[in-house]
């Protein structure tokens, strides 16, 4: 199993409603891995209207920006301990 696995994996579970997962995962979706941001809180607008969700909904933008940036940061650490094994 790579990495790209686990990404997939990810993926699926981005398809469903975070309420069906325990409190454990949720927090892991919301927080560590937001994966809840992007599919799941700002599809509460839609289905339960609420100030709480609405709030949530607009932290989607900000909290994915700042994912990206976290992940980009990463990916420069890692190219700068990068060396080819090949010619």
């Amino acid at each position: 199993m790579d990495l790209t696995d686990n990404v997939y994996d990810f993926q699926e579970f981005s398809k469903y409603l975070l309420s069906i997962f325990n409190k454990g995962f949720q927090l892991l979706f919301s927080v560590i891995i937001p994966i809840g941001f992007t599919s799941y809180y700002p599809s509460l607008i839609y289905l339960r209207f609420s100030s709480t969700n609405l709030i949530l909904s607009l932290l989607t933008i900000p909290v994915s920006i700042l994912f990206f940036v976290v992940s980009w940061k990463i990916w420069h650490i890692a190219l700068r301990h990068y060396s080819s094994s090949g010619q």
